[in-house]
């Protein structure tokens, strides 16, 4: 019962407080404004200036602190440009003509024919030659149109 009593105080009185901004919004622009002021105090100079310090403090502090947590990052070090090799053996020592030779093998297995499995009867064909076959036997068992 309190509870619904409150509930309704409350929207009694945002009820009021709405027709008193309706009342307000229909009196125009010059109802109730005050003169244009400016601030008469700014933020103090010693504030600043211990907050200038500290900042500066806190960061010589980090800095410090990184420089003693690492140690060797801060050392100059310059890179030797190019690398040396690897030491031999090399397993791969010309790796385009190794390319070439694997890319030149892939394409004959890929464009010969030869078998597969002969007890199973099973042909490895190349497509071209396996599309002009299909195209003048046809597929066994497939329904004609």
């Amino acid at each position: 019962m309190l509870r619904r009593l409150a509930l309704l105080a409350a929207a009694a009185m945002a009820t009021v407080a709405g027709f008193a901004w309706l009342r307000h919004a229909d009196a125009g622009p010059e109802a109730e404004l005050s003169t244009a002021r400016h601030e008469r105090r700014d933020v103090g100079f010693r504030p600043m200036l211990f907050a200038g310090i500290g900042m500066l403090v806190a960061l010589l502090s980090i800095l410090g602190l990184a420089a003693w947590l690492y140690p060797s990052s801060t050392a100059n070090r310059t890179v030797s440009l190019p690398q040396a090799p690897f030491p031999v053996p090399q397993l791969q020592p010309s790796p385009p003509a190794d390319l070439a030779v694997f890319r030149k093998r892939q394409l004959e297995r890929l464009n010969s024919a030869y078998w597969i499995d002969r007890d199973a009867r099973r042909v490895h064909l190349p497509i071209a030659q396996a599309m002009r076959d299909v195209a003048q036997r046809g597929i066994p068992d497939w329904p004609a149109q």
